[in-house]
């Protein structure tokens, strides 16, 4: 399950595959799932799936699992409750250096 998500190698290679640079905005990010950001706010875990983390902040689950965009939409009305409901998203739980490598990990010699 990979709804609480950063960008993956696989958008990285296609992005190289395509000459397209990763835009900065994707250079950092907030992992619900995998940080506790999810538990620190509603004193529970994201169990169940992002389906039954949506109904339990009381929206409605649309779409098909698994699609990327209905995935974000779902993902973002999780998002849009924490903001409601007080949370304050501060920092980023993730990012990456200037060579696209995670912070705290080395890149690898090829």
């Amino acid at each position: 399950m990979n709804y609480f998500s950063k960008p993956t190698e696989f958008s990285g290679l296609e992005l190289q595959y395509k000459s397209i640079d990763l835009p900065p905005c994707f250079d950092r990010w907030i992992n619900l799932k995998d940080d506790s950001v999810f538990k620190k706010h509603y004193h529970r875990e994201p169990r169940g799936g992002l389906r039954a983390c949506v109904e339990c902040v009381g929206a409605k689950w649309e779409g098909r699992a698994h699609n990327g965009l209905v995935d974000s939409i779902n993902t973002a009305k999780i998002v849009r409750d924490m903001v409601r409901t007080g949370f304050r998203f501060t920092r980023s739980t993730r990012g990456l250096d200037r060579n696209g490598v995670p912070f705290g990990q080395r890149k690898k010699n090829v």
